[in-house]
């Protein structure tokens, strides 16, 4: 794995904890140059991630808001301006929520939107350009095996990774033969503290992990399986334990897995 990331330069979203903090690490001892990234809230934290990655000195810490486009374009600018040559972008940055779907302020579905979806795919526009030009190039997109099926309590989130993989499948079908290679990656439960982080319907902190959150695939082997995807270009992921179950059953009983799904306890 060392040989095929040493030196690229590999831009990572969501950088300053859970899956993007363990991916930062893994592929700054692989070699890689990083561009770690998160919101200005989170900046202190990027700071101190880079003193626990190999070659902190080649790494760039750059704070961005994913609901903001003019965010996103002075973030793009501070590195294409540079003529610095992204490689690897890797799409990790997200929020969740836990609220019924009538109990949810609009105000959090737009948000959510923004932060899942809209944002990553406007770094993706600002990048692609480059990677076309040099006909070489990779998309990581983490989306979750809820971008795939669906469960109470999670609809705006739902929507986002559900127009994620839409957006990105189509992207590929465009790309592919201009040497752009796209990894839609589908985890499952991982141990973070997405849950703790996810806002009410009303927009404030959820603060309670899930039930079997403790028990969740650690994000260090997480994303040891993502980056030998991501090395052999595969298209999609599937990551997870039985959840995966879920995913397999829809492709032939889609009624099915919504009688079950109806039964799943949140939090």
């Amino acid at each position: 794995m060392t040989d095929y990331y040493n030196k690229k330069t590999i831009w990572i979203t969501g950088a300053s904890g859970g899956i993007g903090q363990a991916m930062a690490k893994a592929l700054a001892s692989a070699g890689a140059r990083l561009i770690l990234s998160a919101p200005e809230q989170d900046a202190e934290a990027l700071n101190t991630l880079l003193g626990y990655c190999a070659n902190g000195e080649t790494h760039r810490v750059i704070s961005f808001d994913l609901t903001s486009q003019s965010s996103i374009d002075g973030a793009a600018d501070q590195i294409l301006n540079q003529g610095i040559e992204v490689d690897i972008l890797v799409n990790n940055a997200g929020m969740t929520h836990r609220s019924q779907i009538l109990d949810t302020d609009i105000k959090v579905d737009r948000t959510l939107m923004e932060i899942n979806y809209l944002g990553p795919l406007a770094l993706t526009k600002r990048l692609l350009p480059g990677m076309i030009e040099r006909g070489r190039g990779q998309i990581v997109v983490i989306s979750s095996v809820l971008g795939l099926i669906a469960t109470p309590q999670r609809s705006a989130y739902i929507a986002a990774k559900h127009a994620m993989t839409g957006f990105y499948e189509a992207l590929r079908s465009e790309v592919a033969n201009q040497g752009i290679d796209i990894t839609l990656v589908f985890p499952g439960f991982v141990k973070t503290d997405i849950a703790k982080n996810a806002f009410t319907g009303s927009g404030g902190r959820h603060g309670q992990a899930d039930p079997g959150q403790e028990a969740a695939m650690a994000p260090e082997v997480f994303v040891d399986k993502v980056l030998k995807g991501v090395r052999r270009r595969q298209e999609r992921l599937l990551i997870a334990g039985k959840e995966k179950i879920l995913v397999y059953l829809t492709r032939v009983s889609p009624a099915l897995v919504s009688q079950i799904v109806r039964r799943i306890r949140v939090t």
